[in-house]
């Protein structure tokens, strides 16, 4: 009978920023600590000379994002994790510095987790870089409680991949504080994202699920769909953004139910070009206009509430068309219910009162 073999037990090594502790190195470190082994970095900050490449299962744990730093100047990326099996960080900081674009992480396959990080100092190049934390390949997993910012993009999902992000904070980051590219899906819930151009970009033929998340205080939209991009977006809040609360452009499509956008320079929500899908339930109040409609966009306006916004609840402009079906459009500052002369939407049940100037204004002949 063969002797049983033991199964052996996850590995902890310890680090010091001065080169004390188990390895000499981080670089050490991960070359040479076993298989799921647990890196263990002591608080300080721990400068690479070169890429940090992560090709197995491994954990670094810090004492802290704001105790420990993995700092990487003048590097194209800062830390890779690619490969097939589990690996990830919590608690610590990443951070890129230096004229050279750069993304800060790079996340290429396998199951990964980050929890408690921060990714910070991502450089934008003409055609590649600048994501704290750029999500690609096949990846799966989990980034939670985690901050990017003074990134161009914060968080960068692309190609398949289908993590869940949650609970994280993408601020100041010059583009976007989460993107979706390409085929990427996945659950987006309960980030905040702000103070960019966008709170979250879907593009590419991406269809995510985004749910419950806050995006404000972005001086072009709360959450942007376009090209054919499709998914939901699900009770998320669109406050105080320059231009649209939420926007959707091109062939997309996605379905928005139960949003509330409030508060910002534009419409509440916005639909140009070609787009289409459906919004219901919504509520959108003291925007220019509560739901706006130009180009040939066509989608489904069903039970939404359009409330005291300064225009008008509902506005079909150019050629657009589709259905609205049971809107309550009231208090609005001049129409309820505005159609343009060219426009060519189906009307079925709306409830349009207690507007300053007029509930319906249908020019078409």
């Amino acid at each position: 009978m063969p002797t049983p073999t033991a199964t052996p037990l996850p590995v902890t090594v310890h680090l010091q920023p001065d080169g004390g502790g188990d390895y000499g190195s981080l670089a050490d470190a991960v070359r040479d600590a076993p298989d799921e082994a647990t890196i263990v970095l002591a608080a300080g900050t721990y400068v690479l000379k070169e890429t940090l490449v992560i090709d197995r299962p491994l954990l670094l744990e810090g004492a802290g994002m704001d105790e420990t730093v993995v700092f990487g100047p003048d590097l194209a990326v800062v830390a890779r994790f690619t490969g097939s099996g589990r690996f990830g960080a919590q608690d610590l900081t990443f951070r890129s510095e230096g004229d050279r674009s750069s993304d800060v992480v790079v996340a290429d396959g396998g199951d990964v987790y980050f929890a408690r990080c921060r990714f910070t100092g991502a450089t934008a190049g003409r055609d590649a870089g600048g994501a704290g934390l750029l999500v690609m390949g096949d990846t799966t997993g989990m980034i939670r409680d985690s901050v990017a910012d003074f990134n161009d993009i914060g968080i960068r999902l692309t190609d398949q991949v289908r993590p869940n992000v949650e609970w994280n904070l993408a601020t100041d980051n010059a583009s976007a504080g989460i993107a979706y590219q390409e085929n990427a899906t996945g659950i987006a819930t309960r980030n905040e994202c702000s103070h960019g151009q966008i709170g979250i970009l879907i593009e590419g033929s991406a269809n995510p699920a985004i749910h419950w998340n806050l995006c404000t205080d972005n001086s072009i939209g709360g959450i942007v769909y376009r090209d054919d991009a499709a998914g939901t977006a699900t009770d998320n809040e669109c406050v105080w953004n320059g231009v649209h609360g939420i926007t959707v452009a091109d062939h997309a499509r996605p379905e928005l139910t139960g949003n509330v956008c409030t508060d910002n320079g534009g419409a509440g929500i916005f639909y140009k070009d070609d787009a289409g899908g459906t919004a219901s339930e919504n509520e959108t109040w003291r925007n220019l206009y509560g739901v706006q409609l130009s180009g040939r966009s066509n989608p489904d306006i069903r039970k939404n509430w359009c409330v005291m916004n300064e225009e008008a609840g509902i506005l079909y402009a150019d050629d657009s068309g589709g259905l609205a079906y049971r809107n309550e459009c009231r208090d609005n500052g001049k129409y309820g219910l505005w159609v343009a002369v060219t426009a060519s939407p189906i009307l079925d049940g709306n409830d349009l009162y207690d507007n300053q100037e007029q509930d319906l204004l249908d020019l078409r002949p």
